[in-house]
């Protein structure tokens, strides 16, 4: 995870009533904003309007189309893009690029969410598909394999009882609690973020009950979350991007309030983005 957080950052926001379908994300210096419905959809670009360390961006710039329901996570070290079904990459010319399709033991129900992350530690990328069925509103875990196939799914839980993947947008497994192990942090309907910490081991977790994670959102609706640790003190930070288009971070404070982590308030990096 540290080696990601100095070159990618990536928030998301997934398909749900009342919220854009976007994705913002910062590459290499550049911040890009993906979103598919709008009166300009497609994949937009900031470049950087003052050297490193600043947060000053140019006008946001075209270069090429939007993904529906994109999502992002990091395995192995790398930013892994992906939406239902398939895996993509980043082209900094061209945009996002499909790389390959992703083939299930078994089809999961749609509408549905798909992100990657390394679940079990065990250092092959697993895929973990958030279902947004009413009649069916679970999380399935598909571990992978050397091969490259992937294990039937199983039901992820949290607090001993069956994920409730309903309205659920932005999910990632992250650590956030300094103790080496991959939390998971999502968005509610309501644009709140919602903490499950990873009460076991990397290798085995076991997530606690989900709490509203404190500190600098209590007026705020988060249209999309991300794991970033944006100021490079070994914390990992919040970036997020608020109902009317601003994105900015919540700075982890390294401090905790009954295991939850506490975060300062919004720092603005767009106060005013240029819509695009």
């Amino acid at each position: 995870m540290r080696g990601w957080v100095t070159r990618s950052i990536i928030a998301l926001l997934a398909v749900t009533p009342g919220f854009a379908d976007s994705v913002v994300f910062l590459h290499e210096g550049s911040l890009y904003h993906s979103i598919t419905d709008g009166k300009q959809p497609g994949l937009f670009v900031y470049g950087k309007s003052k050297p490193k360390g600043t947060s000053d961006f140019l006008p946001p710039k075209r270069i090429g189309d939007a993904v529906q329901g994109l999502m992002v996570a990091v395995s192995d070290g790398k930013m892994r893009f992906a939406s239902p079904g398939c895996e993509h990459t980043l082209d900094v010319e061209k945009g996002i690029v499909q790389k390959r399709k992703i083939q299930l033991p078994l089809s999961p129900p749609a509408p549905c969410l798909w992100t990657l992350a390394d679940y079990n530690g065990d250092g092959h990328t697993d895929v973990i598909v958030f279902s947004q069925t009413t009649a069916d509103a679970k999380a399935r875990i598909s571990y992978g394999r050397a091969d490259g196939t992937y294990a039937p799914p199983f039901v992820l839980q949290a607090d001993g009882k069956d994920f409730d993947s309903s309205g659920i947008r932005s999910p990632h497994f992250v650590n956030l609690d300094d103790d080496d192990d991959l939390d998971l942090i999502h968005l509610d309907a309501q644009g709140g973020m919602i903490y499950y910490e990873n009460s076991n081991t990397n290798s085995e977790p076991l997530y606690a009950v989900g709490r509203v994670l404190p500190g600098g959102t209590e007026k705020t609706v988060i249209d999309a979350v991300c794991p970033f640790d944006w100021n490079a003190d070994g914390h990992t930070d919040l970036i997020i991007m608020t109902r009317d288009g601003a994105i900015g971070y919540l700075p982890h404070r390294g401090l905790y309030q009954n295991g939850l982590p506490i975060f300062s308030a919004l720092v603005s990096l767009i106060a005013s983005p240029t819509s695009p």
